[in-house]
């Protein structure tokens, strides 16, 4: 038997409590899905489906979700993130599941187990309820993803480069015609003061 133990409790206490979840009454089984009303268990695959349609939830969450189910339906009592990952990443697993509690389709206890003497992070006790609200739009639980910074080419860098000299080059030839051209006021306006001081001598 597996040494199932809490943090601050005497093993040999939660070794009598391993099928109960560390619930004082309830196996571990009648916690789990059959919790659920005759009439919730059935529509809550269809509330599921609701809250795929308001883009609360992903086609990937919801098959994670119906494999948590069928899982807990047969008295599984070992599921972790990689068993209900199914080829995809943890990752997927945690954030289908941080949404299904959201949402109120499942609630979980952690449970521990003894290693060497000492408490270790064991799988999950999972339960399934039924949400207490209407389907309605959650955008808060959709996660905001960064868009990837593009990737240019050489070709693509090297074009940019040429753009920035001919912008360098053109401010260049701007400030040198921009001189020339107050040079060439200033001349006017000189020789024009020698033309007048000239003709009033005459």
């Amino acid at each position: 038997m597996d040494n199932t133990a809490r943090l601050g409790e005497p093993a040999a206490f939660w070794q009598e409590k391993l099928l109960f979840n560390f619930c004082d009454t309830a196996p571990r089984a009648l916690i789990g899905p059959l919790s659920l009303p005759s009439d919730q268990a059935f529509l809550w695959p269809i509330r599921l489906l609701e809250h795929v349609t308001a883009r609360n939830l992903t086609d990937l969450h919801e098959t994670i979700g119906m494999r948590l189910m069928r899982r807990l339906n047969v008295g599984d009592d070992n599921i972790t993130h990689a068993s209900l990952a199914g080829g995809r990443s943890v990752t997927a697993v945690q954030d289908a599941l941080r949404r299904l509690r959201a949402l109120g389709f499942v609630q979980w206890e952690p449970r521990y187990r003894l290693v060497d003497g000492r408490p270790r992070r064991s799988a999950n006790a999972y339960r399934l309820t039924f949400p207490s609200e209407a389907t309605r739009p959650h955008p808060e639980l959709r996660r905001q993803r960064r868009r990837p910074m593009p990737v240019e080419s050489t070709e693509q860098l090297e074009k940019k480069e040429k753009q920035k000299e001919a912008l360098e080059k053109g401010d260049l030839d701007a400030m040198r015609r921009a001189s020339e051209a107050r040079a060439l006021v200033a001349w006017h306006k000189a020789r024009e003061i020698r033309m007048r001081k000239a003709t009033q001598g005459a």
